[in-house]
C-alpha cells in the first residue's frame, strides 16, 4: 500500500512549520542578539536577524543568557537557560535546560528534556520530546515520539513516518503518520490520519472525540475515547486503480462517443443536403 496519508500530512505540516519560520519575529525590547559560543561569528544580517555560526552552540548548566539566539551550529547543547528565542539549524541538537520562549529548529536529530516555555517548530529527522512544553508543537518528519514523562500544555500537529505518544497532550492532537503508537494521553479531540494503523496500550486515553481514517476500521478499547468515534475508510491501491480505470474508459468513451456523433450528424447533414438539391434540380 502506498504511504499517501502520512506523506501527504508531512507536506502539509512541514509549509505550517515553514510558514510558522517565516512569521518569527525579530528580537524584544531589552533583549540581545547574539550567537552561542565562544568561537561564534556573524554570517548574516536578514531582516534585522543576526544569523551566527558556529561548531557548537552551548549553553553551560548554571548559566543564563538573555538573548535571541539564531544560528548554524553543527552541535546544539543547551544545559543552561536561554532568556529568548531559538532559531537554530544543526546537525543534532539537545535542551536539557530552559528556553523561556519559542524554540524553531531544523536538525537531523532533536531531544528536548527540559522546559520550552512557548512553541516548538521544528523539521527534524528524529524528534524526542521527553520534558516539558508550555504552549503547541507543530512538526514534521521521520520519528517523533513524545516519551512518557513529556507534558505537552498545548496542542500537538505533527506529521511522522511514525508516531509515538507516551506522555501527556493537555490540548488537542492532529495526526498524519505510517503508524501511531499510544500509550499516554490526550485530553482534547484527537484527528488521525494513518495508512499502517493505530495501536493503543491499556493506560492510553482520548478525552475528547476520535477522528480517523485508514485502511480499516479499528477496535478500540472501551472507555479508551470518552468522545464519539468517527472513522473514514480510505481506498486501497485495487479501488484506486479500478476507478482510476472506469474513469479513464468512461472519458474515453465520452470522446469517442461525441465524434461519432458528430460524424454521424455530419454524414446525415450531408446526404440531406444532397438529397434535397437533387430534388431542387
Amino acid at each position: 500500500m502506498k504511504p499517501r496519508a502520512h506523506i501527504v500530512a508531512v507536506l502539509a505540516v512541514l509549509a505550517l512549520v515553514v510558514v510558522g519560520l517565516a512569521t518569527v519575529e525579530p528580537a524584544r525590547a531589552g533583549t540581545d542578539v547574539a550567537c552561542c559560543g565562544e568561537k561564534a561569528t556573524i554570517s548574516a544580517t536578514i531582516g534585522g536577524f543576526q544569523f551566527c555560526q558556529t561548531t557548537m552552540c552551548e549553553v553551560p548548566a548554571g548559566e543564563t543568557l538573555v538573548k535571541d539566539v539564531y544560528t548554524w551550529s553543527q552541535t546544539l547543547m543547551l544545559d543552561g537557560t536561554l532568556d529568548g528565542d531559538l532559531t537554530v539549524w544543526c546537525q543534532n541538537g539537545t535542551i536539557n535546560g530552559t528556553v523561556t520562549q519559542d524554540v524553531n529548529v531544523f536538525a537531523q536529530d532533536l531531544t528536548i528534556t527540559g522546559e520550552v516555555g512557548d512553541d516548538i517548530r521544528a523539521i527534524a529527522n528524529s524528534m524526542n520530546i521527553l520534558g516539558t512544553v508550555k504552549g503547541n508543537v507543530l512538526a514534521a518528519g521521520s520519528f517523533i515520539r513524545v516519551g512518557p514523562d513529556a507534558v505537552i500544555e498545548g496542542d500537538l500537529l505533527v506529521g511522522a513516518g511514525t508516531v509515538t505518544i507516551d506522555g501527556e497532550v493537555k490540548g488537542g492532537v492532529r495526526i498524519g503518520t505510517g503508524h501511531l503508537t499510544m500509550n499516554g494521553t490526550v485530553a482534547g479531540d484527537a484527528h488521525i490520519s494513518t495508512d499502517g494503523g493505530i495501536t493503543m496500550g491499556e493506560d492510553a486515553s482520548i478525552g475528547g472525540d476520535l477522528h480517523y481514517e485508514g485502511p480499516a476500521q479499528i477496535e478500540f478499547r472501551h472507555g479508551a475515547v470518552k468522545g464519539a468515534i468517527t472513522f473514514d475508510r480510505t481506498k486501497d491501491d485495487f479501488e484506486e486503480d479500478l476507478e482510476s480505470a472506469i474513469s479513464r474508459f468512461t472519458t474515453m468513451f465520452g470522446i469517442v462517443m461525441h465524434i461519432f456523433l458528430f460524424l454521424a450528424a455530419l454524414i446525415a447533414g450531408s446526404v440531406i443536403f444532397a438529397f434535397t438539391k437533387e430534388n431542387w434540380r
